[in-house]
């Protein structure tokens, strides 16, 4: 009974330190990163004073090119960022802004950094 129980909390603490790990190589836009490697393949981190803590994102030049409930923005060269309707909608350190789009025909609300 003992041999059982030490195996299933060795097992659980396993699984504990591969889950603790973070979203590495497929967070999806929005998500906190340190570097691209944190993101989903295709995408890449935002780093610097704009996107505290790291923003997974795609680059686009349309907003058919980002995934849904997010928006092109012309930020960064061109990128998506998730749509909001109020701060609250975005993470912690992120408000809600309206952002022209990277074409410059229309504006988006999307959480942006300071």
């Amino acid at each position: 009974m003992i041999k059982r129980m030490l195996s299933v909390s060795a097992l659980m603490v396993s699984v504990m330190m591969v889950s603790g790990c973070g979203n590495f190589g497929g967070a999806v836009v929005g998500a906190e990163c340190r570097d691209d490697r944190d993101c989903d393949p295709d995408s890449r981190c935002l780093r610097g004073d704009n996107y505290p803590f790291g923003m997974c994102t795609y680059s686009c030049n349309r907003h058919d090119e980002c995934p849904p409930n997010t928006a092109c923005v012309d930020r960064s060269g061109g990128v998506c960022l998730p749509m909001c309707e109020r701060s609250l909608d975005c993470r912690e350190d992120y408000y809600c802004d309206d952002v022209r789009d990277e074409r410059g025909d229309r504006r988006s609300n999307v959480c942006v950094g300071d």
